[in-house]
């Protein structure tokens, strides 16, 4: 028995719903799917069949595959109770395909060679993922059907189609010899056509094949291979290419490839553009990587230039002592890397730069080099809140070099009228003084009306109890924690509170008279109430019981 799926629009448009909805969602939902293509009638129109049909060809891989692991369910009448035989359905390619993926081996083999006849786009990917099935026979049928419609596949429809399946399936037992088969094909002449179709692919696993098997037949190209490693949107397609195309401008001699590829948003790219750069001897291109925004771009130049004796150290000084509005954070960044706690004069004026990237290097810069972080320095950035960026570089400057600071201007920063990192900034140099301070912080703040405060207060204050690391408060401390102890006991879990008040040595708070019994029984409670035959195993056995509960 099959239920009736009811389709509030049409019927392609509700597949491609239910189809979209099944990768991230529950067997619930492939159940559903499965259930509205099974339903399909054999006497649906053609041209509506062949709409649905298109859209089972470019459903993604992990459909099927979470169709394939909801099998169980589509074989249920009614929820919970299971039918001895798979529903019957109709013999349209949707419903072929879901048969497919039966958990019997029979219904498997007889869908796959009815698809096998169908001359169908959209059982290629159920043929493919059957061509990796557990059972021999099923197993060798879909291969068989597979290598029979890549045979006379003049236009590289079959193959597009099958292998984003073929890709995705490349990890299991059996799936090895699909896509061996894509990939053999793809580096063959007559699917060149084809594969330079695929490299505009939405589909990575496609795009990534066909880069590879372009540059496998030698066939992609020095401009093709710059393109893919400036314009590509996969991180890997955009290193392959560059390694490509570098490979090829060292062995035409030609720079300027390698000079475009310098403009790559992705290091790594300018990083192996570099490398060409100085098998072409292009020393003064290296040069001007040397202020890169990335580390890796910078080292990398550096170790390119480094057997030419150039200054790195003069020429990042140079560059610091030019025009301010011209000035880049990789500059600032590049002396920090190389210079020395001499150049500590040169970066202090860029603490003060109108740019905050600059002013967040600064600081980077002056904790690498610096002999020591100017205290009052950084809380003057932290107390100006000119960017939530620096507020928390600074603060980590004033944490990474243990410099102290009064604690009472750090209490008069967390003020409710001040701007929120500024009071995130001094909660967290407050706690990190030692752990009293670092209780009596976070109890204070249980009950800030900001949020963002109140939770991060919370988080901390668990953290620490869970610890077990603490001193005796004392002083400012613990007048703190007094003054906020009722409203931990009202915010935190009871557990927690008692906690928090066993550490502090604090009595525990008066309890009214009608309050519940207590989590944990005292030594009284634990007094087993007499019961008639108490010596027997029965008994004994329910004492035990009820001790532990």
């Amino acid at each position: 028995m099959i239920h009736e799926t009811n389709i509030p629009g049409p019927l392609p448009v509700e597949a491609h719903r239910a189809i979209q909805r099944v990768p991230s969602g529950t067997k619930c939902d492939a159940d559903s799917a499965g259930r509205l293509l099974m339903s399909i009638p054999a006497n649906t129109a053609e041209a509506v069949l062949l709409e649905v049909e298109t859209v089972l060809m470019t459903a993604d891989p992990r459909f099927w595959i979470a169709l394939e692991g909801a099998r169980d369910w589509l074989c249920w009448d009614t929820p919970g109770a299971k039918l001895h035989h798979p529903p019957a359905g109709s013999d349209t390619v949707p419903a072929l395909c879901v048969k497919a993926l039966f958990a019997d081996g029979r219904t498997r083999e007889q869908a796959v060679r009815l698809l096998a006849e169908s001359r169908s786009l959209a059982a290629l990917p159920v043929l493919g993922l059957r061509a990796a099935d557990w059972v021999p026979q099923v197993r060798e049928a879909a291969r068989a059907a597979i290598l029979d419609r890549l045979s006379d596949d003049f236009d590289g429809a079959d193959l597009t189609t099958i292998a984003p399946m073929a890709l995705h399936l490349a990890r299991r037992s059996h799936g090895r010899w699909l896509a061996e088969q894509i990939t053999d094909r793809l580096v063959g002449p007559s699917y060149e056509r084809v594969v330079n179709r695929l490299l505009t692919s939405s589909n990575l696993g496609l795009r990534r094949a066909s880069y590879q098997a372009l540059s496998t037949t030698g066939t992609l190209g020095l401009e093709r291979a710059v393109h893919g490693a400036l314009h590509d949107r996969d991180i890997v397609i955009r290193s392959r290419c560059a390694e490509t195309a570098a490979r090829l401008a060292v062995d035409a001699g030609s720079a300027p490839p390698m000079r475009h590829l310098l403009a790559s948003t992705t290091p790594l790219v300018r990083a192996v553009a570099l490398g060409a750069l100085n098998r072409l001897g292009e020393q003064k291109a290296i040069e001007a990587t040397l202020a890169d925004r990335s580390a890796l771009v910078r080292g990398t130049a550096r170790f390119y230039l480094k057997p030419h004796g150039v200054d790195f150290a003069g020429i990042y000084r140079q560059l610091l002592a030019g025009d301010a509005d011209a000035v880049t954070p990789g500059a600032v960044a590049g002396l920090a890397e190389v210079g020395s706690a001499s150049d500590t004069d040169v970066i202090l004026p860029f603490l003060g730069h109108p740019r905050v990237k600059i002013r967040v290097e600064a600081i980077r810069a002056l904790q690498a080099i610096g002999p020591a972080v100017d205290t009052d320095d950084m809380l003057a950035l932290i107390e100006a809140n000119q960017s939530p960026a620096v507020t928390r570089q600074a603060t980590s400057a004033i944490l990474a070099r243990g410099a102290g600071v009064d604690a009472g201007r750090l209490l008069a920063l967390l003020g409710p009228e001040r701007p929120l990192p500024v009071r995130l900034a001094a909660r967290h140099l407050l706690a990190s003084r030692d752990s009293a301070w670092r209780l009596a912080v976070n109890v204070m703040l249980l009950s800030d009306p900001e949020d963002a405060v109140a939770r991060r207060a919370m988080s901390n204050l668990e953290v620490a109890l869970q610890q077990q690391i603490y001193t005796k408060p004392s002083g400012t401390t613990a007048e703190l924690l007094a003054a906020h102890l009722p409203d931990a006991d009202m915010l935190l879990p009871p557990a927690t509170a008692r906690l928090l008040r066993f550490i502090l040595g604090a009595p525990r708070p008066m309890e009214p008279a009608a309050c519940t019994e207590p989590d944990h029984p005292t030594v009284a409670d634990l007094e087993v109430p007499s019961r008639p035959h108490s010596t027997s195993v029965k008994d004994a056995g329910w004492v035990r019981r009820w001790r532990r509960r």
